[in-house]
């Protein structure tokens, strides 16, 4: 009688070890788990924060170009250079469709392939008054010049220094008018019953 008893305590022993070493197995795994999606969060808060922590008083505000100065012979932009790509856009547009005008800003996340001397974005009846480019480690790159090129619809963009392949934050804060056209942005109405909105 003893003897089972002994064999019982033991079997008893072995089985409360083993759902000791589940439980505790189970409880890694799930701060594991738990560890990876608070990183996972953390990075994409810290590069949402990162892509829209440009302070305003880093914006480059260019003057335009004196009409007495000759012209300078535009390139052609047909078509945009395949070495740097947009990842991301961050837009926010403030209409003021009384004064029939908008004006707003956007943070632009670029992957840069190749060095570059310029950046060209495409761009049709905005007034760009500020912008700023931002590498990914924070370093600030000072804009030469911004040039519009009305023919081929883009935004000539030149930095003070040659852009490297690597990721950049470029913030442009612009403004423009509503036309009667259905390009970009424009102002719509429509009616329901009896009343134009």
């Amino acid at each position: 009688m003893s003897c089972c008893r002994k064999r019982t305590d033991k079997n008893a022993d072995k089985k409360s070890g083993n759902k000791l070493v589940l439980y505790f197995c189970s409880c890694c795994a799930f701060w594991f788990i738990l560890c990876v999606v608070l990183v996972t969060v953390l990075v994409f808060v810290g590069r949402h924060l990162l892509h829209n922590s440009i302070p305003p008083g880093v914006y480059y505000v260019y003057k335009q170009p004196s009409e007495d100065r000759p012209e300078i012979r535009q390139s052609s932009y047909k078509k945009l250079p395949n070495d740097t790509r947009p990842s991301l856009y961050d837009l926010t547009l403030f209409p003021h469709l009384d004064k029939d005008y908008f004006e707003g800003f956007v943070n632009i996340s670029i992957d840069v392939y190749a060095p570059r001397k310029e950046l060209i974005l495409n761009s049709k009846n905005l007034s760009v008054s500020s912008v700023t480019l931002v590498r990914k480690n924070a370093r600030i790159i000072q804009i030469l010049s911004v040039t519009e090129n009305l023919e081929d619809e883009v935004l000539v963009i030149t930095p003070k220094e040659k852009v490297f392949p690597g990721e950049y934050f470029l913030g442009l804060k612009f403004s423009g008018r509503f036309f009667g056209k259905t390009k970009g942005l424009y102002r719509s109405t429509y009616r329901f019953e009896n009343t134009t909105r």
